[in-house]
């Protein structure tokens, strides 16, 4: 019983520290596809802002998502081998979205 009181109090902590980092920061997310409307999976998504540069990599229905983004205006970079490289200028991060 005492396992799971304390498993309990963590994973309440843990959904706590979860929510609160929404309520401080935004998340960039989207789908990358092909003309055709096809996902590109492995397209390097970057993002240069505020905070620096981070990063991620669609999965195989082209979907990425880089979170805890601090508020600011950022420059996203899509990068996918045989396509080439998008950028996209002035894309705005708002707290919690």
């Amino acid at each position: 019983m005492k396992r799971f009181l304390i498993f309990s109090v963590l994973l309440a902590f843990g959904l706590g520290l979860a929510v609160a980092q929404e309520r401080t920061s935004g998340t960039l997310e989207g789908i990358v596809t092909d003309q055709d409307g096809n996902p590109i999976e492995d397209a390097i998504i970057t993002a240069m802002g505020p905070q620096g540069i981070r990063t991620d990599t669609t999965d195989k229905q082209g979907r990425y998502s880089i979170r805890a983004l601090v508020s600011g205006t950022y420059q996203v970079k899509a990068d996918a081998p045989s396509y080439g490289t998008v950028v996209q200028s002035d894309v705005n991060i708002s707290i919690g979205t």
